[in-house]
């Protein structure tokens, strides 16, 4: 069970301030009689913010020697840690987690504030649409980006449009060819990335048997594009740019896994994509192909 109130609960009450430790503790002042607690007085929750400033924003001292903070890209100056705007409830377990975005949020308003470097992902089907925006969206907040397509030429114009799009530097913004149709390609591909990143978003690719199976030079079908978008709900349930981007990054969803999400948020999946005896029959399905087509699959190290 989720809960998905409102924030409107989160307004703090008249008469009291709401203040922040650095180590990303909030707390709450009482301006009337000055006392201090730790807990919302609306909600009893206890709250917390990033340690790190958001995206864009750092702090400096005024000739008072108080703390002031300031937006680097517009110059703007506040006493308010920005970090406050980014408080959440302490998680009591894993799946505790309320509704901040819905189908009218975009991947920008998602990552607003978050700061991405250092962080890596890799996109597939990159080069226009959904996986576009969700590469433009991530590299802008400095991730480094892997972007997989088949059409190379594509690629290195969408790269171009990226960097002149968001002013993020072109060494974080790489690409290598991955045709999903050839097994072999898909060998290969995740080779080479494995070289490029020592951490890296799982690939989910789609491989079907029997009559949902499509021959290489016909892959591009639309019976193949159907049947590999329930295996996707099945076992990625991708959405629209703002979901995926939204489920990558959220500090919230921190150790959350196998809940589909659709308009940023968690819902019931369709009653085949939680059929449990369909999902184990495709990836046996799946396995079978694949031994068929390239040998006997050969556990990672870090799977035994």
């Amino acid at each position: 069970m989720h809960n998905i109130d409102s924030d409107s609960e989160d307004e703090i009450p008249p008469g009291w301030e709401e203040k922040a430790t650095e180590d990303g503790n909030v707390y709450f002042v009482n301006t009337c009689n000055r006392e201090i607690q730790w807990t919302h007085p609306r909600t009893g929750r206890k709250k917390v913010i990033p340690t790190e400033m958001p995206f864009g924003w750092a702090k400096t001292l005024d000739e008072n020697g108080e703390t002031v903070y300031f937006n680097k890209e517009t110059g703007n100056k506040t006493y308010i840690d920005p970090r406050l705007a980014f408080a959440k409830d302490e998680k009591k377990y894993a799946y505790d987690f309320r509704q901040r975005f819905d189908a009218s949020s975009t991947a920008f308003q998602v990552l607003h504030g978050i700061d991405l470097s250092g962080k890596y992902a890799v996109i597939t089907g990159c080069n226009v649409g959904i996986g576009y925006e969700t590469a433009k969206s991530l590299a802008r907040h400095g991730c480094k980006v892997l972007m997989a397509n088949r059409n190379i030429d594509s690629t290195k114009e969408a790269i171009k449009n990226i960097v002149k799009e968001t002013n993020a530097p072109e060494s974080n913004l790489m690409f290598l060819q991955l045709d999903l149709s050839s097994l072999h390609n898909v060998k290969t591909f995740s080779e080479q990335v494995a070289t490029i990143f020592s951490r890296f978003a799982s690939l989910k690719n789609v491989f079907v048997d029997e009559n949902i199976s499509m021959k290489e030079d016909s892959y591009s079908s639309m019976m193949a594009y159907n049947n590999s978008k329930l295996f996707n709900v099945l076992s990625a349930k991708q959405q629209a740019a703002a979901t995926t981007v939204y489920v990558a990054v959220a500090p919230e969803l921190e150790e959350v896994t196998g809940l589909y999400f659709n308009n940023c948020f968690y819902c019931e999946e369709s009653a085949l994509a939680k059929d449990k005896d369909i999902a184990e029959e495709v990836f046996k399905m799946s396995v079978k192909i694949i031994e068929q087509r390239m040998g006997p699959i050969v556990p990672h190290s870090s799977d035994m």
